[in-house]
């Protein structure tokens, strides 16, 4: 299936999200910062990314544009 990186401050949020894509079968990498989340972005190259838009230390919109880069 596919590798997904989800990216949320909220933990509660990022658990719940991590659970309903491990329970179908992908591979998750969750991240609580923009930054840890656009460096592994970078480095795994997932198939899919689910971003917040309001992360605490980047606004969603611009880490989703630095990511097509």
């Amino acid at each position: 299936m596919a590798k997904i990186v989800i990216i949320d401050d909220e933990a509660a949020i990022l658990e719940l999200m991590s659970k309903l894509c491990r329970a179908s079968g992908h591979s998750v990498l969750g991240f609580q910062t923009g930054a840890e989340g656009l460096q592994a972005i970078r480095t795994e190259k997932p198939e899919l990314v689910i971003v917040d838009l309001r992360i605490g230390d980047v606004n969603g919109l611009d880490l989703v544009q630095t990511c097509r880069q």
